[in-house]
């Protein structure tokens, strides 16, 4: 049908006025959105800062709750005082009965000291290391629950005044890290404070590469590692490291607390040396009150987690010296080291291995030498051998190279000079390492260590004819300082070596030292970082010498420290000694 131009017209109008009326409507439409939308607009934007900000606040919290982990110190029967990392013998809290301080030992210097033990009882294939070794890395794995289950529990809420650090002081993680949280949030530009909904501290370990901060076994094609079990010059954390069928982790530790990746974040398995704190919060947000009105809520709650690790220190100690001297000059057939654990002579004569119990014996009024557990009764002298060396090269912790230990154990004792005293010719080494882990044996006349006392606790044996050849007899002296740790079993100087008298001999010319080869050893003042303060009295050697008794240590600049070392820390200390005396009587061939 065709419309005429007036019904065209009409329809037309009918169009516009449709249009007019949408336009109008979707112009007060606008009009009542748009001030919601502009209001949406800046409480998002408000909020996207505010989540910025508690993101910020969070990764506060975790890296306060990772330093705080670090400070944790744990008093284990068999070890001694153990951390997440080391700390050297300063602290006013963890000391002996002597009243000096002990180290804290870090748990990756500890599994590393398991690892280079192990090695080197495979690499010289020695019964009798490889089972003191794996005995150590029982009492690690044992050792790092308690650890772990300890710094777990100072997560958790109500642990205040449970945890300590070396000086005494309480440490409380998570409600330090409450605080600290708070004192962020307390920055947000909205109206009100706002509310911690809920923090949760966790520990756990990340599945990525992180650096362990300790360092490789040199060199490394004895070290039994593959390329993903490295980090740098370090070893990889939670990887496993194995070596000679036992297998090994390493916690990560930085050189300052530092963020993770927490999404790589992964919570205990009962094998890895958990250190990564996870710090997960909820935080509420208080609403402005026109989106009170719209939401209908008065809070915003926002979500957020970070992931931090400790730092590691570095272990600082002086390892002990092991002394081993030929009073009559060599005896046949014990060349080296390497004899005197394999000789048959050796391995067919047996004694009892003594423990020094009720104070040091013989200078402490009741002391007595007695026989403790099953396996110090009648033990061969080559394992004796053993038990010593093993002891040394435990408190050398993992600093000695490894090929160095081989050479000093199949090195001739030939290739040093012999003293001679009279009649006699007379040679006496002691063991000790250099600032790169080297093993030497320095030939000494003197001796700084003139004190026969065996520290309580601690092991010796003796034996008149633990070597007979060709009708002569030798005598074997055993002295152990460093084999049971610790303040619950280690005695009253906790397995600590024994210091020297004069302290300062290693920088003295009478028993061939000086300030250079000190520091080689990195020990002596200039080494140590301190000044060493005292007298002579009491000294052998009168001149320069420096008595333990009198001495005191000061900062270079000669203030006063806030508390005194352990002596051992300036110069080391002996850890185990050896002593051959040929008899005076003879008795049939060997």
């Amino acid at each position: 049908m065709v419309q005429t131009p007036k019904r065209v017209a009409a329809k037309r109008q009918e169009v516009r006025s449709s249009t007019g009326s949408m336009l109008l409507l979707g112009f007060l439409c606008l009009a009542l959105l748009l001030p919601l939308c502009l209001l949406s607009g800046v409480v998002l934007t408000e909020l996207n800062l505010c989540r910025g900000r508690h993101i910020t606040a969070v990764e506060a919290a975790s890296l306060t709750a990772a330093s705080d982990l670090t400070r944790i110190v744990v008093n284990d029967p068999y070890f001694g005082y153990i951390a997440l990392t080391d700390f050297a013998p300063t602290q006013v809290s963890t000391r002996a009965e002597d009243g000096e301080p002990l180290p804290v030992l870090g748990i990756n210097t500890l599994w590393a000291t398991c690892r280079n033990e192990l090695i080197i009882a495979d690499l010289i294939d020695n019964e009798v290391l490889r089972d003191m070794a794996n005995a150590d890395i029982e009492q690690a794995r044992r050792a790092t629950k308690l650890l772990t289950d300890t710094l777990s529990a100072a997560l958790r809420p109500g642990s205040v005044g449970k945890f300590h650090d070396r000086d005494g002081a309480v440490v409380c993680p998570y409600e330090h890290t409450t605080r600290i949280l708070l004192a962020n949030s307390n920055q947000f530009p909205v109206e009100g404070t706002p509310k911690v909904g809920s923090l949760k501290l966790s520990l756990g370990w990340l599945d990525d590469a992180c650096d362990s901060g300790t360092q490789l076994p040199q060199p490394l094609d004895m070290a039994k590692l593959s390329k993903d079990q490295k980090f740098g010059e370090n070893y990889r954390a939670f990887v496993n490291v194995p070596a000679s069928g036992q297998n090994f982790y390493f916690a990560a530790l930085g050189q300052q607390p530092a963020l993770v990746n927490g999404k790589r974040f992964r919570l205990p398995d009962g094998k890895r040396v958990c250190s990564i704190v996870r710090a997960e919060v909820d935080l509420l947000l208080p609403q402005q009150k026109a989106m009170q009105l719209i939401a209908g809520k008065s809070e915003v709650s926002i979500r957020a987690a970070a992931c931090a690790e400790p730092r590691a220190n570095a272990d600082i100690s002086v390892p002990g010296i092991l002394r081993l001297s030929f009073e009559d000059g060599l005896v046949p057939r014990l060349s080296s080291i390497q004899d005197l654990l394999n000789n048959h002579i050796l391995s067919s004569s047996r004694t009892d291995v003594l423990t020094a119990q009720d104070g040091d014996y013989p200078t402490d009024h009741g002391s007595r030498l007695s026989l403790t557990d099953g396996t110090d009764g009648s033990r061969s002298m080559t394992s004796i051998v053993a038990l010593g060396l093993f002891d040394w090269l435990r408190s050398t912790h993992n600093k000695a190279r490894l090929d160095s230990v081989l050479s000093m154990i199949a090195s001739p004792f030939s290739e040093e000079k012999l003293f001679h005293s009279g009649e006699t010719q007379r040679l006496v080494l002691n063991y000790e390492l250099d600032g790169h882990g080297n093993v030497l044996r320095t030939d000494q006349a003197q001796n700084p260590f003139l004190d026969e006392v065996v520290s309580q606790n601690q092991k010796c044996a003796s034996k008149v004819d633990a070597y007979v050849l060709n009708g002569t007899h030798w005598t074997m002296y055993f002295r152990d300082q460093v084999r049971n740790l610790g303040t619950a079993t280690g005695g009253k100087h906790a397995g600590e070596a024994m210091p020297p008298n004069p302290l300062n001999w290693c920088e003295l010319p009478f028993y061939g030292g000086n300030e250079t080869r000190a520091g080689e050893r990195l020990k002596g003042g200039t080494a140590r970082g301190v000044t060493l303060n005292g007298n002579s009295e009491g000294c052998p050697e009168g001149s320069g010498g420096i008595s333990v008794q009198s001495a005191e240590f000061r900062n270079r600049d000669g203030t006063a420290l806030p508390t005194q070392p352990r002596k051992t820390f300036y110069s080391g200390g002996l850890a185990v000694e050896f002593r051959f005396l040929q008899c005076a009587f003879a008795q049939g061939d060997g």
